[in-house]
């Protein structure tokens, strides 16, 4: 798919016109269908735009998140999970991203625990988030590691192929990296919510 995507749209991934696209235009071009292919068929949508998380307005914050993993499920909808997204990669922007997705996944979470009996381990209860910076891509989760201790962690760290040279590994990356989202997704389906 991504060889494909070279080969038809081979002009997207000149340098010249790669360093021209916005924030919006990478995840429209690159990300975006990728996210919705990893979810297609499940009841979890990705859902696209600067938008409020419920669980946020719900404290009074007015937080606008890129993307939500919204959990569709007997006609309500809840969110699932968090994601930001940014044209280049530096290391202000990580940590800013990271601290805004971290504090709308620990209200999530916090949600979710007051909500539901939870009798499962304490490490399957996770929210995930995405922190994208231009064509690199971090997958984490933030979880109850005990009362009132919450940990966020890195699972996996991916790169979308934009060269030629090393497509073959780099789309194998990138699949294992999406992989691990799929596992994530399976693991959100089994909650109670």
């Amino acid at each position: 798919n991504r060889l494909k995507k070279h080969l038809e749209k081979a002009r997207l991934f000149e340098s010249s016109l790669i360093d021209t696209f916005s924030e919006r235009g990478r995840v429209v071009r690159f990300w975006g269908p990728l996210i919705e292919k990893v979810f297609k068929g499940s009841s979890i949508i990705p859902h696209w735009g600067d938008t409020l998380p419920g669980s946020l307005i719900t404290l009074g914050i007015k937080m606008k998140m890129d993307l939500r993993l919204i959990n569709v499920d007997k006609k309500l909808c809840k969110d699932n999970g968090y994601g930001e997204f940014t044209k280049q990669c530096s290391v202000p922007k990580y940590f800013k991203d990271k601290r805004k997705t971290a504090i709308a996944c620990k209200s999530l979470l916090n949600s979710i625990i007051a909500s539901n009996p939870i009798n499962q381990k304490k490490e399957d209860v996770f929210v995930p988030y995405l922190i994208v910076m231009g064509f690199e891509m971090h997958l984490c989760v933030l979880l109850l590691q005990s009362s009132h201790f919450y940990i966020t962690k890195k699972v996996k760290s991916i790169i979308f192929p934009f060269e030629l040279a090393g497509l073959g590994e780099k789309s194998l990356e990138l699949a294992n990296g999406l992989l691990d989202l799929v596992v994530s997704k399976k693991k959100i389906g089994k909650r109670l919510f």
